[in-house]
């Protein structure tokens, strides 16, 4: 039998073989570890928002996120970060830890509001803007150019972040006189030079799609297409 030749050469002795009636069950958990989705984050970002603003202990509400969650990338996520907040890290740092499935984004937002003492305010306006990423990604999924339109969509949603919005919750968060992290400033850095240039970024997107629609009508890229 296979399953009996699969055991084998893993060292594993068979003693007895019965057919489960639970077809869901799978031999390998490869397919468990995902990435975490805009839906998922944004989720998160709100339901700790409401934690964090009603002054539940941290640890005591991340844990209870934990226990709730249906996603067993979410859940595990959540148990790593209170592990480390344990040992003395911060909620940031672990975000922005190299172990994070988290977009670096969002630790870089969670370490200013840790920063200033306003992670409430930061997770509420990141629950919304991964919100927003998700339905464009949702309306976008079935478009035959979907990875160039999901760039150019990324790109603009960005932009409006980072020119914005971001200078929006910085200026709420500096009137309380903290030393904004490295790594906001440098959003807030890119979020200047978008709004400076953003016309020669635009004409390289542009470009950039000339060339893509010039590649598919190649016979290559009608091959690469089909």
């Amino acid at each position: 039998m296979k399953l009996e030749i699969f055991l084998e050469k893993r060292n594993l002795r068979v003693i007895e073989i019965k057919e489960s009636k639970n077809k869901n069950i799978r031999l390998s958990s490869r397919k468990r570890k995902k990435d975490l989705g805009a839906d998922q984050i944004s989720h998160f970002c709100r339901q700790f928002a409401i934690i964090v603003s009603s002054g539940i202990n941290s640890i005591s509400g991340l844990e209870t996120l934990a226990r709730r969650s249906t996603n067993i990338t979410l859940r595990e996520e959540i148990n790593r970060i209170v592990a480390e907040i344990k040992v003395g890290s911060t909620i940031a740092d672990s975000m922005l830890s190299s172990k994070s499935k988290f977009p670096k984004l969002l630790g870089a937002m969670v370490a200013t509001g840790e920063a200033t003492g306003k992670l409430d305010e930061v997770l509420k306006s990141m629950a919304s803007f991964y919100a927003s990423e998700h339905r464009v990604k949702q309306k976008l999924r079935n478009a035959a150019t979907y990875p160039l339109i999901v760039l150019i969509s990324s790109f603009i949603m960005i932009f409006i972040f980072t020119t914005f919005m971001v200078p929006k919750m910085i200026n709420s968060i500096t009137t309380v006189g903290a030393t904004l992290p490295l790594i906001t400033r440098i959003v807030m850095g890119f979020g200047m030079f978008m709004k400076k240039f953003w016309i020669i970024v635009l004409l390289v997107i542009i470009l950039f799609i000339y060339q893509f629609k010039k590649y598919l009508k190649t016979s290559v890229g009608r091959a690469h297409k089909r």
